[in-house]
């Protein structure tokens, strides 16, 4: 029996959504959310694309990276990245390399400038990590991305996307 069943639908739901809109890049692109109290986060697993994702497929692990639910495994990346985040307090992360996004974080300085009244839903909540550290290959580059997120709610990795 499959533990936290509602976490498991938002979260399938959330990537089906992200690829319906086109966000959905190979299998290497990673949401999670956290386990509320238990030190263990939800991903989705590696090698299915975000729109064959199911509630049940999703795969349950601790913040050692051992899974504790889920028949598939998790690219490595994803736990290096996501564990540290979740452990810093992150209740949810979405990964992504979406095309413009992650083509403003290939420019030198660059930064989104809030030059409209709609654009104050994000005052003050972007932070900016402008060092790509290359692939997340151990939990140092987790926590380096953890500690650039600070207080923020979105996060524009230097030449690499999305959190």
């Amino acid at each position: 029996m499959l533990s936290h069943v509602p976490l498991r639908q938002e979260l399938a739901a959330a990537l089906r959504w992200a690829a319906r809109l086109g966000f959905q890049e190979g299998v290497d692109n990673h949401f999670s959310v956290a386990v509320p109290e238990e030190n263990r986060f939800l991903v989705n697993p590696y090698g299915l694309l975000w729109s064959e994702v199911t509630a049940s497929s999703l795969v349950l692990c601790d913040s050692s990276g051992e899974i504790i639910e889920g028949s598939h495994g998790v690219e490595s990346t994803a736990f290096f990245i996501h564990a540290p985040l979740h452990e810093h307090g992150v209740r949810a992360v979405l990964h992504t390399h979406m095309p413009y996004a992650t083509a403003l974080t290939l420019v030198d300085g660059g930064r989104l400038e809030p030059c409209q009244q709609n654009a104050l839903l994000f005052h003050g909540r972007i932070a900016y990590d402008d060092t790509y550290g290359g692939l997340a290959l151990d939990r140092s580059e987790g926590e380096r991305i953890a500690g650039a997120l600070g207080g923020a709610s979105v996060l524009m990795l230097g030449g690499h996307g999305v959190i």
